[in-house]
Protein backbone atom coordinates (compact mmCIF):
# COMPACT_ATOMS: atom_id res chain seq x y z
CA UNK A 1 0.00 0.00 0.00
CA UNK A 2 2.57 2.30 0.42
CA UNK A 3 4.55 1.62 -2.94
CA UNK A 4 0.70 2.14 -4.24
CA UNK A 5 0.99 5.29 -2.61
CA UNK A 6 4.48 6.57 -3.68
CA UNK A 7 3.79 5.68 -7.09
CA UNK A 8 0.86 7.51 -7.22
CA UNK A 9 2.25 10.68 -5.87
CA UNK A 10 5.54 10.97 -8.40
CA UNK A 11 2.40 10.37 -10.92
CA UNK A 12 2.25 13.81 -10.54
CA UNK A 13 5.89 14.70 -11.14
CA UNK A 14 5.30 12.62 -14.70
CA UNK A 15 1.91 14.23 -15.48
CA UNK A 16 3.99 17.58 -14.91
CA UNK A 17 6.62 16.43 -17.52
CA UNK A 18 4.23 15.06 -20.16
CA UNK A 19 2.66 18.37 -20.18
CA UNK A 20 5.17 19.91 -21.01
CA UNK A 21 5.92 17.57 -23.82
CA UNK A 22 2.44 18.07 -25.11
CA UNK A 23 2.11 22.03 -25.36
CA UNK A 24 5.50 21.87 -26.87
CA UNK A 25 4.17 18.88 -29.32
CA UNK A 26 0.50 20.97 -29.93
CA UNK A 27 3.32 23.88 -31.32
CA UNK A 28 5.65 21.95 -33.50
CA UNK A 29 6.11 18.30 -34.26
CA UNK A 30 9.22 17.32 -32.43
CA UNK A 31 10.74 18.09 -29.23
CA UNK A 32 13.28 20.92 -31.16
CA UNK A 33 11.86 22.30 -33.52
CA UNK A 34 10.33 21.10 -36.95
CA UNK A 35 12.59 17.83 -37.54
CA UNK A 36 13.81 15.15 -35.86
CA UNK A 37 16.73 15.72 -33.48
CA UNK A 38 19.01 13.70 -30.52
CA UNK A 39 15.81 15.13 -27.90
CA UNK A 40 13.42 12.76 -30.17
CA UNK A 41 15.40 10.16 -29.58
CA UNK A 42 16.90 10.15 -26.16
CA UNK A 43 13.18 10.75 -24.52
CA UNK A 44 11.96 8.08 -27.03
CA UNK A 45 13.20 4.95 -24.85
CA UNK A 46 12.58 6.51 -21.69
CA UNK A 47 9.23 7.52 -22.86
CA UNK A 48 8.23 3.85 -24.16
CA UNK A 49 9.53 2.39 -20.65
CA UNK A 50 7.02 4.53 -18.49
CA UNK A 51 4.41 3.08 -20.84
CA UNK A 52 5.01 0.02 -21.07
CA UNK A 53 5.24 -0.07 -17.20
CA UNK A 54 1.82 1.55 -17.27
CA UNK A 55 0.20 -1.32 -19.15
CA UNK A 56 1.28 -3.98 -17.02
CA UNK A 57 -0.96 -5.88 -15.52
CA UNK A 58 0.49 -4.84 -11.73
CA UNK A 59 -0.08 -1.63 -12.71
CA UNK A 60 -3.91 -2.12 -13.24
CA UNK A 61 -5.08 -1.13 -10.12
CA UNK A 62 -3.40 1.74 -9.83
CA UNK A 63 -4.58 5.32 -10.68
CA UNK A 64 -1.65 6.39 -13.26
CA UNK A 65 -3.81 8.83 -15.14
CA UNK A 66 -2.10 8.02 -18.77
CA UNK A 67 -3.91 5.90 -20.93
CA UNK A 68 -5.16 5.82 -23.52
CA UNK A 69 -2.71 8.09 -24.68
CA UNK A 70 -4.48 9.27 -27.58
CA UNK A 71 -7.08 10.70 -25.36
CA UNK A 72 -5.00 11.88 -22.30
CA UNK A 73 -1.94 13.31 -24.42
CA UNK A 74 -2.94 13.22 -28.28
CA UNK A 75 0.20 15.14 -28.94
CA UNK A 76 2.67 12.89 -27.62
CA UNK A 77 0.46 10.37 -28.87
CA UNK A 78 0.85 10.96 -32.12
CA UNK A 79 4.74 12.03 -31.53
CA UNK A 80 5.24 8.63 -30.84
CA UNK A 81 4.12 7.31 -34.14
CA UNK A 82 6.90 9.65 -36.22
CA UNK A 83 9.12 8.76 -33.98
CA UNK A 84 8.37 4.86 -34.33
CA UNK A 85 9.03 5.06 -37.94
CA UNK A 86 12.01 3.45 -39.37
CA UNK A 87 15.28 5.99 -38.82
CA UNK A 88 15.43 5.82 -42.53
CA UNK A 89 12.26 7.56 -43.06
CA UNK A 90 12.96 9.84 -40.21
CA UNK A 91 16.14 11.30 -41.84
CA UNK A 92 15.17 10.24 -45.50
CA UNK A 93 17.78 9.58 -48.36
CA UNK A 94 21.68 10.62 -47.05
CA UNK A 95 25.03 10.41 -49.02
CA UNK A 96 25.82 7.08 -46.35
CA UNK A 97 23.01 5.54 -48.44
CA UNK A 98 25.17 5.03 -51.86
CA UNK A 99 26.91 1.82 -52.19
CA UNK A 100 30.15 1.29 -50.74
CA UNK A 101 32.54 -0.59 -52.87
CA UNK A 102 34.42 -2.37 -49.53
CA UNK A 103 37.38 -3.47 -51.75
CA UNK A 104 38.26 -0.11 -51.78
CA UNK A 105 37.92 0.29 -47.95
CA UNK A 106 39.46 -2.83 -46.70
CA UNK A 107 43.62 -2.47 -45.56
Amino acid sequence: EENRQSIEEHMLEVHKELALYEATLSKQPWLVGSSVSAADLVIFPFFMSVMRAATRPAAETLKLGMLPLDKTYPELAAWVTRVARPARDLVGPTSASRSVDFAVVRS
